[in-house]
């Protein structure tokens, strides 16, 4: 049988050898190779159908087909950009046996379709259903096959965002596959042994996030399950690594007890039950159990599990004491959980061999090791081996080296407890770092030592920039609060907040500050605004000077020209960026908008001008959504060059202090340098926005995974 895929045909069964439906006339295959067979499944966004790929003799796959049911511009503008998703995120993750292999995208006949691999088995909303309430042995068999998942996931800088018992499937193993494909279907299930094997496969990458450095006004996309889902991600739609293990945890209480979620959580104390309806039946979970899953369900992100690994890791540590403790009662221990093939050990064996031959240049993410080892002594020497690892990982290059200088990772600075947005380097050679955080501090850092000297308090909610005065002395920030804070850095206190000339208690009454930027004579400070305006302000009493407007949307970064006096516009020129596609240059004194530069295809992140010392003075860069960085004359307007390599949008771009090499930090998990006078591409290595070069241009910080921050030295 031929399924038509035509939504509105009205008898899509069709022989199989039909190439054209006999009642609509519609095209039955598509591209001409995959077949439906019939549908599986339908939702909100579309339709799952059940199919076979011609070409490679008739084998199963699955179509899902992008119709959504409702015609509103935002909610279908929302639904195709998570259909689309989905696509990026299989695309970007890869083959992992344990995450649906993604066979093709594409667009036929005004409609969009994915082709996913099949994985036959049941959900585990189904297994429950069938098998009732899973027993603690079991949820910690599903543990210890799904975290090393999410794991890879989050290593590849994805967030699932929608971690549920539905998005769960158990895979039966081809000499029981007997069971029918079931994805949101009432077809009948052949209920799974108890017993049996089969790997457990992560699926529905539909809202997958990617992550990311920098937080929009409108904090993020709520997607994700009504409790399951944490309170982050629900009420302001950021997502970390501890999200989806927030989710994980309450998949597995949900699972345990087989009671619904609204009566296992406590309104009025605000707290989950699940241990209380155990209690009652007579099934009390273990103490090192029950620990994790605490700590899983944590409210604070903070306070919860921060990777996978680290649950892993209490997992392992409790089931070998348990079975210690049995030992030492004389009884006898459970036969032990069928493990998968070892491959950490290999891979272990051949980072190991790479380091010590001090080739870390060629370790890649896929040779290193994502997965719980059945073996703990290899577990230990792994956990042992994990800040080496760590550094080597980062200081991988995703490209041919063809500077002459390489770049190496010397220091991993850990401190702050959810993502860094913003990084400063103090122009003096008092080796100063100052790092701004979702967390909602300032932390400064000893940049040779990587040693924390002090956190500053005093933002309400996430700081999204952080700047240093040319003399070193102070620190301004400003974030989602809408305010900006000034500090004085050798005494370590606070100085003042500005205030707007509207008497508000933020400097920006109407929009978060996302950029912040030191006149050269450091008399001025620059504040760029999600109310779309940009203001000046006088360092030295907080004083509003003038509030800039002209901007149709945020204004995302803000930067002060260095041109020496007798340039046309007497060295009182700066620059920003801006949501609406533009960079607008202002001048100062004049108040005016001088020149609005237009090339960028969407969102303009981040602009610097290259340095006084540049042998290449009126240069301006951008970086921006679109995935370029653009190269400007600032006086005539011209874009010089397009710069093309990141796969995602660049957040940040910084320019060495002899104005000869770009550093750009992307959405797309990498760091690039790039050579000013020949354009070409010198690195790239694992590493995110922000990013920053010191004042002799030796060393560059830049972003890491989550909340870390990657010191780079140049060597050679």
């Amino acid at each position: 049988m031929s399924y038509c895929l035509n939504p509105h045909c009205q008898k899509p069964q069709n022989p199989d050898a039909t190439k054209f439906c006999l009642t609509c006339g519609s095209k039955l295959r598509l591209k001409d190779r995959y077949r439906a067979l019939r549908p599986i499944g339908e939702g909100a966004f579309g339709r799952t159908f059940l199919a076979v790929d011609e070409d490679r003799l008739k084998t199963p796959c699955v179509i899902k087909q992008f119709w959504p049911h409702f015609q509103e511009t935002s909610e279908l503008e929302k639904a195709t950009a998570l259909f689309k998703q989905e696509a990026q995120r299989l695309h970007d993750l890869g083959e992992h046996p344990q995450i649906p292999t993604l066979l093709a995208s594409f667009k036929q006949d005004q409609r969009l379709y994915l082709v996913e691999e099949l994985i036959e088995g049941q959900n585990l909303l189904q297994e429950l259903q069938h098998q009732g309430a899973f027993t603690e042995q079991k949820i910690r068999d599903l543990l210890i096959d799904l975290l090393p998942v999410l794991q890879f996931v989050h290593e590849h800088q994805v967030i699932h965002r929608d971690i549920k018992p539905e998005n769960i499937l158990r895979r039966i193993p081809p000499q029981n596959s007997t069971y029918k494909l079931v994805v949101n279907s009432s077809q009948p299930v052949t209920p799974l042994v108890q017993g049996q094997g089969g790997n457990v496969v992560l699926v529905d990458f539909g809202v997958a996030k990617q992550i990311s450095g920098i937080t929009e006004t409108k904090t993020g996309t709520r997607t994700g399950t009504a409790g399951y889902a944490p309170i982050e991600q629900i009420r302001g739609g950021k997502a970390y690594p501890a999200s989806d293990l927030y989710s994980l945890g309450v998949t597995c209480i949900h699972l345990l007890t087989g009671v619904l979620l609204d009566d296992l959580f406590d309104a009025l104390e605000g707290e989950w039950m699940w241990r209380s309806h155990l209690t009652r039946k007579g099934r009390p979970v273990p103490q090192n159990l029950g620990k994790i899953l605490d700590k899983l369900l944590k409210d604070s992100v903070k306070d919860r599990y921060q990777s996978a690994a680290q649950v892993l890791q209490d997992l392992t540590n409790g089931r070998q004491n348990a079975h210690a403790t049995n030992t030492v009662l004389g009884k006898m221990p459970a036969p032990p959980v069928q493990n998968k093939p070892d491959i950490i050990t290999a891979e272990l064996a051949a980072v190991r061999a790479e380091l010590n031959q001090g080739a870390s240049a060629k370790i890649s993410t896929s040779n290193l090791p994502h997965r719980h080892s059945s073996n703990p002594d290899v577990y230990a020497e792994l956990e042992s081996l994990k800040s080496e690892l760590s550094i080597a990982r980062k200081t991988a290059r995703t490209s041919v080296q063809v500077s002459t200088k390489a770049w190496r990772c010397v220091q991993i600075l850990k401190g702050h407890s959810a993502s860094v947005n913003a990084v400063a380097i103090s122009p003096t050679s008092a080796g100063l770092l100052a790092s701004g955080s979702d967390d909602k501090t300032i932390k400064i850092w000893n940049l040779e030592t990587g040693q924390l000297i002090h956190s500053f308090f005093g933002h309400s909610a996430q700081v999204d920039a952080v700047a240093i005065s040319h003399d070193g002395r102070i620190l301004i920030s400003g974030g989602l609060d809408k305010k900006i804070i000034q500090w004085k850095l050798d005494t370590r206190e606070m100085i003042r907040e500005f205030y707007s000339h509207f008497g508000s208690p933020q400097s920006h009454r109407y929009g978060a500050v996302h950029s912040l930027a030191f006149s050269f004579d450091s008399g001025l400070i620059a504040s760029g605004s999600a109310d779309k305006t940009i203001k000046l302000w006088n360092q030295r009493n907080g004083e509003l000077i003038h509030k800039f407007s002209g901007h149709l949307d945020k204004v995302l970064s803000v930067a002060f020209s260095p041109h020496p006096p007798n340039n046309p516009y007497k060295g009182r020129i700066f620059a920003s960026g801006s949501a609406d596609e533009t960079i607008k240059i202002w001048g100062l004194g004049t108040w005016e908008n001088i020149r609005t530069l237009t090339g960028h295809l969407g969102r303009v992140y981040t602009v610097a001008f290259s340095p006084n010392s540049s042998y290449q003075r009126g240069l301006l860069v951008s970086g921006g959504v679109d995935a370029t960085i653009k190269l400007w004359n600032v006086d005539t307007g011209e874009v010089l060059n397009t710069l093309r390599g990141h796969s995602d949008a660049v957040l940040s771009v910084a320019i060495s202090p002899d104005g000869s090499t770009i550093a750009s930090g992307s959405r797309d998990g990498t760091v690039k340098l790039w050579s000013v006078q020949t354009v070409e591409l010198l690195n790239s290595f694992m590493g995110q926005n922000p990013v920053a070069f010191s004042s002799d241009g030796q060393t560059l910080a830049s972003g890491g995974d989550g909340s870390e921050i990657l010191i780079w030295r140049r060597s050679g």
